[in-house]
This record gives structure tokens, C-alpha cells and sequence, in this order.
């Protein structure tokens, strides 16, 4: 069972062209889910969609198992989530936002003091959330989120506004929610570096369509095998040669040897066969396959 599941989701706004085309999201209970794209490419978008929040044009959305339109009360129960501005009471504290969201979601009032310490606010007091900082703002509304200890957790950056420790807290708590509850966590960012550390499996989506759906892994090792490997070691012409009868297709630019569509085995296989026959590797890499740059690459950005 997918924890979101979309058919055929096509979206436009008022005498625009569609936002969304034929969007099918996938995301697998279970999984840390990257959803990727520039800004304007239909992320918020599908999110509100899948949230209720905007009404269904056309195709269908399953959230849980449960269609949506039929279900939305219920299945909201088993949902957390935190989309654009965190939505909150500025003239109330932290507790006392969480108090109000405690009474809608009829759960456990001790709940409000242990998601305040997941989230680093144990000691905000009685300061007014009008007068948090951004990052601040950002923590409380991940607490409103997890305050009924939702199944499914949908967050839209919500790093934003954090600084490099809370960025890595925020990472953290959330592998740790995934890891230790299974929650099921579905992430919108542009920080696509923190987003490589922290998911499993990754959607892009760039001007309305899902250019890319699957595990991390296999867009990485997919991206790794059309590559060009490039090598530099103490003879190159001897390295050239040599690889030609191990049945490499290598070829020398500009005092280096790039070898495409090998995959990691084949790297390791490459780099066994040199250095057994006495050549010294002084480089092997893969140009830069991060996701930050399959993104780049994939988005034409």
C-alpha cells in the first residue's frame, strides 16, 4: 500500500495552464519521500491537493488506502502536516497553540509537553509565538503537526528559516520519527543537500510534470551508469590501452581518460585491473552525480 497514491492529477488555476499534469505520486508507507522541484513546478500544489485544501479538477487521490473525497475527515485524523506559513495564534504561547490544537484533535493533553521537547521548545515559556523568530515559528508548527502522532507527516520546507544546527536537528527528528514510529514522512525543500541525507525516496517534478519517481539509490546508480568515469593515473596511455582489452569504451580528453556508462562494480572492476598491473591512480570519479546536480541536469535549471 502506498501512503499517497494519485491517478491521472491535472490541476489549473483560473484561465492558466494546467499547474499539474497527470501527476502520479507514489509514495511508500514507510519511506522518507524528497518531493523536488524549482519553485513554480506544482510542488505546494499537488501537496494541497493531496491535503484536501484545494478542491479535485481532475484524477484521483488515495491517502491511506482511503480516496480522499469520500474519506477526508477520517483519514485527516491519521495525517500531520505543515504547508507554506506555519499557522499559528501570534497573541498565544507555544502551549497554549498547542492546548487549542489539542481540543480539535481530542488526544492526550500530556502530548503537549513531549512534542514541545521533540521539538526544541520546552523552555519558550510564555513568550507570544507572535514574537518567535522564524525558525521558531517553524518548530511549533512541526509540534501542531505530530501533536495526534500522525501515520503520515506532509511538510512543506520545513527547514526554512532554521539555522545549520536546527537544519540538522530537524533531520534528525525526522529520521528518527521514521526510523522508531514508521511514520511515513513526505518532504518538500530546496535544500538538496539535506534533503540527500535525510530520504529514501525522491519525486521531481519540474513545470507540472514528474520528470522522476523512485528510490534515491536507483536515480543515483541510474545517473552513475550513463556517466563518464574520469580517471587520471601515472600512465595514461598504458591506462588507455589496458582498459581497451578489458572492454572499457575509454577515450583521452585533455590529458585525462573518461569511460562512459560504468557502474559501480564496473568502477571498482576498472580500478582493481590498473593498479594490479602497476599503474598509480592519482583520480576516479564520477563528475559530480549528487542530487544537486541530477536536479540541475534533469530540470534543465
Amino acid at each position: 500500500m502506498h501512503a499517497i497514491e494519485t491517478q491521472g492529477l491535472t490541476h489549473r488555476f483560473t484561465g492558466a495552464e494546467p499547474v499539474l499534469r497527470d501527476i502520479r505520486l507514489q509514495v511508500p508507507v514507510g519511506s522518507i519521500y524528497g518531493f523536488l522541484g524549482p519553485n513554480g513546478a506544482g510542488k505546494t500544489t499537488t501537496l494541497r491537493l493531496a491535503l484536501g485544501l484545494l478542491g479535485l479538477q481532475a484524477g484521483r487521490i488515495q491517502i491511506l488506502g482511503q480516496a480522499l473525497e469520500s474519506r477526508r475527515t477520517a483519514i485527516m485524523r491519521r495525517v500531520g502536516s505543515s504547508i507554506e506559513s506555519p499557522s499559528l495564534y501570534s497573541h498565544l504561547s507555544a502551549t497554549e497553540n498547542l492546548k487549542v490544537w489539542q481540543t480539535v484533535f481530542q488526544c492526550p493533553v500530556q502530548r503537549i509537553p513531549e512534542v514541545l521537547h521533540q521539538v526544541g521548545l520546552s523552555s519558550a515559556g510564555t513568550k507570544p509565538a507572535g514574537q518567535f523568530s522564524l525558525g521558531m515559528k517553524q518548530r511549533l508548527s512541526l509540534a501542531v503537526a505530530l501533536l495526534h502522532e500522525p501515520e503520515l507527516l506532509i511538510l512543506d520546507e520545513p527547514t526554512n528559516g532554521l539555522d545549520p544546527h536546527g537544519i540538522v536537528e530537524m533531520r534528525d527528528l525526522l529520521t528518527a520519527l521514521n526510523r522508531d514510529q514508521g511514520t511515513t514522512i513526505v518532504v518538500s525543500s530546496h535544500l538538496l543537500s539535506e534533503v540527500e541525507r535525510l530520504v529514501t525516496h525522491v519525486g521531481i517534478i519540474n513545470r507540472g510534470e514528474l520528470l522522476f519517481q523512485g528510490p534515491l539509490l536507483s536515480l543515483i546508480e541510474r545517473r552513475l551508469a550513463s556517466a563518464a568515469l574520469v580517471l587520471h593515473s601515472s600512465d595514461n596511455a598504458r591506462a588507455l590501452v589496458l582498459l581497451g582489452e578489458a572492454g572499457f569504451k575509454a577515450r583521452m580528453e585533455g590529458g585525462k581518460i573518461f569511460v562512459n556508462g560504468v557502474s559501480p562494480a564496473g568502477a571498482a572492476s576498472l580500478n582493481r585491473t590498473l593498479v594490479l598491473s602497476g599503474l598509480d591512480i592519482y583520480e576516479l570519479t564520477t563528475g559530480g552525480q549528487g542530487l544537486e546536480n541530477i536536479f540541475f541536469e534533469m530540470t534543465g535549471d
